[in-house]
């Protein structure tokens, strides 16, 4: 078999196969075996059919249609993916009449649409951020600060002026009666801690205590049916209402321990001996955690700066097939997380047919990100991840990297397959090994543009605190002028009469001056309303603009 590719005029590309006549014989002379197996021919037992008896029923030149068509599905993906050729859409025969022919070679062609090869206006190393490889000190102390609220308890606090907050505790002393006055006993309490969030009392009781403070007392009464909790069952054996009363002994504060030799060496049950051996613990627990973190944002940065460098417009049969990757992937990604390894996945999937809806959900929930804005995502993610793809592509052929068959092998058998040359040759048989072999040549550019790359370094603490804080700077500032709008919109339905004016205030007044370009400064609220009005009128405005032009 021989793949000869040109490019044509109009930009695709035209792959001519060519099948010698001694495999085409064979291909006859099997498809005649099989239909002897296959079909009942009357007088001849199964596999024994003379051929000429199989013609005359079946038909020659069905059997010359039927092996065209065995060699357009079996021969040709194998002898496009040998070729080195990414179609990006369905291959079209040039000639859908073409048969075989016994005794002659047989010569076929196929037009696509192929992938764009493009080339980058600069091969010079890219420059990237990404976080510290190792653990910082801000990651230690934040891990350290979590260990130590891990063992934080509630402590009374000896602040006067403290008060009880959503979440927090305080001591109590509590009486419940019943819908007659009477005491429940069982939950009678004096001097008790009690944690409020937790649904033990009503969630009337808890929003009462919120803000109170030492020597405060509530009272709440609750329809027992309604108000349900903790102590529910307990309470509809005995009355429809009752009657939560409870005076603040004293407001808790959570309270964790100094972190110091002793105290590590007690939790860990002596295999750490101090605050030393603990920070190291945490730098290598958070150094490995985050390796791989760190490289997919170090090639995610890397092909992104890639991108930038050439200008092309993508197919769009391209960038569909990168939203369908790119959505399978976040399904996978989300599957992962809950501890479902990569190769039950798909499994687990076709068994529950909403399962990846619902990881989508999933991951729509933790990106904040609405489900009509989610086509929109997926596709901006989709041509970066093309623009990506296509620049690596034009990297490995800058630095002449290839890739061999000895390349494919040894990348199943690092996959972890159970039988690697079985799983060669069956996506070698399917016309799939370019897919392989396209990854690792992608993988090895990647390799490269990181080794030549100007890396800044940056402390993932410290930069997540400071887009959390230009998050908030952002949204103040949004909110700000939300109201400024809102209030210039109420100002301009005010009705500019004198009357209306002097019911408003001096800072509104000045604010509706404001909008109008007057000068308010130094202005009294008799005058602010004289300047209103002027530039309310046809010869104010007029004035107004001839006092703007000198």
């Amino acid at each position: 078999m021989n793949t000869q590719v040109e490019t044509l005029e109009s930009g695709q590309e035209k792959a001519t196969i060519t099948i010698e006549a001694k495999e085409i014989k064979s291909r006859i002379a099997k498809k005649y075996k099989d239909y002897g197996n296959k079909y009942v021919f009357p007088g001849f037992r199964k596999g024994h059919v003379p051929r000429p008896v199989i013609e005359a029923q079946v038909g020659k030149e069905q059997a010359l249609m039927d092996v065209t068509e065995d060699i357009y599905e079996d021969v040709l993906p194998i002898a496009m993916d040998e070729a080195d050729v990414y179609p990006i859409a369905q291959v079209k025969l040039e000639d859908q009449t073409a048969l075989v022919a016994e005794g002659e070679d047989f010569v076929f062609s196929v037009i696509y649409d192929a992938k764009p090869v493009v080339e980058l206006n600069s091969y010079d190393p890219v420059e990237i951020e990404a976080p510290f490889e190792e653990a910082t000190e801000k990651e230690i102390d934040e891990q350290v600060e979590v260990a130590r609220n891990n063992y934080a308890k509630f402590e009374p606090t000896d602040d006067e002026d403290a008060v009880i907050v959503a979440e927090g505790a305080a001591k109590l002393n509590l009486t419940v009666t019943d819908a007659e006055g009477n005491a429940i006993e069982e939950l009678a309490a004096n001097d008790s801690h009690y944690e409020l969030g937790l649904n033990t009392y009503p969630k009337a009781f808890d929003e009462a205590l919120v803000g109170k403070k030492k020597g405060d007392t509530i009272t709440v009464e609750i329809n027992v049916a309604e108000d349900k909790c903790g102590v529910s069952d307990l309470l509809e054996d005995k009355t429809e209402t009752a009657t939560f009363t409870a005076e603040v002994v004293a407001v808790e504060t959570l309270v964790a321990p100094e972190v110091t030799d002793e105290w590590v060496s007690e939790t860990s049950g002596g295999k750490l001996a101090d605050v030393a051996a603990l920070r190291q613990q945490f730098f290598e627990q958070i150094t490995e955690e985050k390796a791989p973190m760190v490289a997919t944002i170090m090639e995610n940065n890397a092909a992104l700066e890639l991108s930038k460098r050439f200008e092309i417009e993508l197919p769009e049969a391209m960038i569909n097939d990168a939203m369908a990757e790119y959505q399978q992937r976040l399904i996978g990604q989300q599957l992962a997380n809950m501890g479902i390894p990569q190769q039950y996945a798909q499994k687990l999937i076709d068994e529950n047919p909403d399962l990846a809806n619902q990881m989508l959900m999933q991951y729509l929930q933790q990106a904040n990100i609405s489900p009509e804005q989610f086509p929109e995502h997926l596709r901006m993610q989709a041509i970066d991840d093309v623009k990506g793809n296509l620049a690596l592509d034009a990297i490995a052929r800058h630095k002449g990297i290839t890739v061999t068959n000895d390349d494919v092998m040894e990348e199943f058998v690092n996959s972890g397959v159970e039988d690697p040359k079985k799983a060669f040759k069956s996506w070698k048989d399917a016309g799939r090994l370019h897919e392989i072999r396209e990854g690792i040549l992608r993988g090895e550019a990647m390799k490269a543009v990181l080794e030549e790359a100007v890396v800044t370094r940056f402390d993932l603490v410290e930069r997540t605190e400071e887009n959390r804080a230009k998050a908030a700077a952002e949204a103040t500032a949004a909110a700000v002028e939300e109201a400024a709008e809102e209030a210039a919109e109420e100002a301009a339905e005010v009705e500019m009469t004198e009357e209306s004016l002097n019911k408003l205030k001096v800072a509104e007044l000045k604010e509706i001056a404001s909008g109008k370009g007057l000068a308010t400064s130094g202005l009294k609220k008799a005058e602010l309303i004289e300047a209103i009005l002027d530039a309310e009128t046809p010869m104010g405005a007029h004035a107004k603009q001839a006092e703007d032009a000198e």
